[in-house]
């Protein structure tokens, strides 16, 4: 198994052409997963057109760690053909293991078909609900506020349903996707009534939710906050939020206009070399007529 592993990593070094082919077969063949997981890291690392579309191609592993191995390095690319792909593979996969990072995968496209997919998986019931949970960090990548609506619904009528800790994940993607917002209100007081949770993860959770929401109004509230003393790691959580909110510090909220941009980019230079390639088929066909009549005209 050794050997493999280390021809398959010096055929990345060469990342050419029949390097990539036959990491791809290693990536369908091998008997050892460990292995195939390998050659998927590869494809990876190899970062080309090629590499991407054998990943794509090799989705349907067999084996789980493989394919979580595969589904990984597919969403480590950037291209428009990849978020069909991986809401394909959600509407098969059982494994909430591997939706996961499917479902964080998507991320990056701004589409109505992924901005469905997101909803419906925020709403579903998995093992330990991953697949909504990591619904929460898609949304959060992706900054769309009309994620908010349905955000407090799901956790007012099935907050029970997850732990502590990821419930207050939740409550502070709620407090990203509001920060840009004008009206902050809602957000503002859902996660204000989390501050008496006899909880102490979701407290210090709602008090750093409120940091991130940026409303200048939660100042009041956490200044009047009672958390005890100094050395409280609670007092710590409310003092960083009042910071936050007082220095008034937003985060880039480009990041989607440039994906945007990227993808429309990658659409036209696509378009481009389909004009070039015919233009070079029809220059081709007009020189071999060309030649045709030379050869009448010498005959």
């Amino acid at each position: 198994m050794l050997g493999r592993v280390l021809a398959i990593e010096a055929l990345q070094k060469k990342a050419d052409k029949k390097a990539i082919e036959a990491i791809t077969e290693a990536l369908n063949s091998d008997a050892f997963h460990g292995v195939r997981s390998v050659a998927a890291e590869a494809l990876k690392e190899i970062s080309k057109d090629d590499a991407r579309g054998a990943l794509l191609a090799s989705l349907d592993q067999e084996n789980a760690k493989a394919r979580l191995a595969v589904v990984r390095a597919v969403a480590s690319y950037f291209h428009e053909s990849i978020p069909a792909q991986l809401i394909a593979l959600l509407d098969d996969e059982v494994n909430a293991l591997i939706a996961g990072p499917a479902i964080v995968g998507l991320a990056p496209y701004h589409t109505p078909e992924v901005e469905a997919t997101l909803l419906e998986e925020l709403r579903s019931d998995s093992h330990s609900q991953i697949r909504s949970i990591a619904s929460f960090t898609a949304m959060q990548k992706q900054r769309n506020p009309k994620y908010i609506a349905p955000l407090i619904s799901r956790l007012t009528e099935a907050g029970e349903l997850y732990e502590s800790r990821d419930y207050g994940t939740a409550l502070r993607v709620l407090g990203t996707l509001a920060s840009d917002e004008e009206d902050k209100e809602e957000v503002r007081e859902f996660i204000s009534s989390h501050l008496s949770n006899p909880k102490d993860t979701i407290m210090t959770a709602a008090v750093s939710a409120l940091g991130i929401l940026n409303d200048p109004k939660a100042i009041a509230v956490l200044e009047t906050f009672d958390v005890g003393k100094e050395e409280n790691p609670k007092r710590k959580a409310v003092q960083k939020a009042l910071t936050d909110l007082k220095s008034g510090q937003k985060p880039d909220a480009n990041i989607k206009t440039l994906r945007e941009d990227f993808l429309e980019i990658q659409k036209q230079n696509r378009e481009m070399q389909e004009q070039f390639d015919e233009m070079k088929k029809r220059l081709d066909a007009q020189d071999e007529g060309e030649e045709g009549e030379e050869s009448e005209d010498a005959a």
